[in-house]
């Protein structure tokens, strides 16, 4: 089994939440899951919902769009910008 760290940062004061994640397993591989669509949804957010990519551009200055839904059918929108994608950081 893979070992995982998380840490969560969110300081007072500011509009940001810094997300730190440690695997036990080679970059080249988080990098994909960052970046190969079929594998991002797989992988991101609670495993009892689903998720629905509604715009996925894994470069620098791209931006995405996504839909989790829950087992009710309640769905929650999250989007944002990439600055910066590193191969494989």
């Amino acid at each position: 089994m893979t070992k995982k760290l998380t840490k969560i940062t969110a300081e007072p004061g500011k509009q940001e939440i810094i997300i730190e994640r440690e695997f036990d397993v080679p970059r080249e591989l988080v990098f994909k899951a960052f970046t190969d669509p079929k594998l991002y949804v797989q992988w991101l957010g609670p495993r009892r919902l689903t998720m629905r990519l509604e715009k996925f551009e894994p470069r620098n200055g791209g931006s995405w769009r996504y839909i989790s839904k829950d087992p009710e059918g309640n769905e929650f929108a999250f989007h944002g910008v990439n600055h910066e994608v590193l191969s494989p950081e």
